[in-house]
């Protein structure tokens, strides 16, 4: 080891924040350091201090290019995953709305038809964000539509995505899910709940907004004897009555002042707009959650699905296109 006659430091400072040191040892003339000396290495360090900080600017640079980058393959691999536009149902006004957050979360519905009338609506929320998040929620629509058309009730066909998300995730990913058969003809919507948001119901009479909440664990938690315990419930529609489904970043959405709108907002806001049909009732809730933010960032996706049971003389929503967010269809 190099004996040490003499050493000299100085600090590597970027806006008051020590980096570093620069620090030499033993002057070649043999003799101690001068004042001059110090003058000159505090020059180089504070030089070396600007290449460190600049160094690491063009990093941070990168990387939150890179990560803009993913963000917006993952919004553009959700919103080709969600429907262009919702079915017609005779008798029926349906409507969907979903606004990814900037992070991308894993908010998805889906709506498919399946015969005789009936349409199988979902609407879920996977726990993963970014790429990760949007890979696993479309295993989970296509397993969910391959079952769709094969099982009896939707409590069987959430049985079987179950198995699919539970074999193939790893402990840490979830996804809860409302999924649900419309059955037109006969004026009813079957469904079951996994994990999910309650489903609202708001009566053309009263005009209160009631929760229907069967019994559920979230997808991927559990294995098949658990996940089993899983309920159905039925909606019997009558005419003008109304179902809404959403996420919880309808409910989670925070303002300014870190306070959440909460079920309560939420419920208010679909009371006074229960009149209207689905399509303006999901844009003045979503205008209600947006002015109560105020200036706060959207930290989670907000999805919400809305179906009416018409009544004589009702009009439905007008379709709508994709790019605005919000699909509808009437019958």
């Amino acid at each position: 080891m190099l004996p040490i006659d003499s050493l000299m430091a100085a600090p590597l400072r970027i806006r008051g924040n020590v980096l570093g040191v620069f620090a030499v040892i033993n002057k070649r003339a043999g003799t101690a350091f001068e004042e001059q000396d110090m003058h000159l290495l505090q020059a180089l360090a504070d030089q070396a201090a600007v290449t460190v900080d600049l160094v690491s600017l063009l990093d941070q640079v990168a990387e939150k290019q890179r990560i803009e980058q993913e963000l917006q393959v993952a919004r553009d691999f959700q919103r080709m995953l969600l429907p262009d536009h919702c079915p017609r149902a005779e008798g029926f006004d349906l409507a969907a709305f979903s606004a990814p957050a900037r992070e991308v979360g894993g908010d998805f519905y889906d709506f498919i038809e399946l015969g005789e009338g009936r349409i199988g609506i979902a609407i879920a929320d996977v726990s993963g964000k970014g790429i990760p998040g949007a890979l696993i929620m479309a295993m989970a629509k296509s397993v969910l539509r391959a079952e769709a058309g094969i099982r009896d009730t939707p409590r069987q066909v959430l049985k079987r995505v179950n198995e699919r998300v539970f074999a193939n995730t790893k402990e840490s990913v979830f996804i809860t899910m409302t999924y649900g058969v419309l059955d037109a003809r006969a004026g009813r919507f079957r469904f079951a709940r996994a994990g999910h948001e309650p489903l609202l119901t708001c009566s053309a009479g009263s005009r209160e907004v009631r929760e229907r909440a069967p019994a559920g664990i979230a997808l991927g938690m559990v294995g098949e004897e658990i996940f089993d315990l899983i309920e159905e419930d039925e909606i019997q529609f009558e005419p003008d009555g109304l179902t809404v489904l959403y996420t919880d970043g309808a409910v989670e959405a925070m303002n300014e002042s870190d306070e959440e709108y909460g079920h309560g907002r939420l419920y208010d806001s679909m009371k006074s707009r229960a009149g209207l049909t689905c399509g303006e009732l999901l844009r003045g809730v979503v205008e209600d959650i947006d002015a109560f933010r105020q200036q706060a960032p959207q930290y989670d996706d907000i999805t919400l699905v809305a179906i009416r049971a018409l009544a004589p003389g009702q009009s439905a929503s007008a379709p709508e296109p994709k790019t605005q967010a919000l699909a509808a269809s009437g019958g």
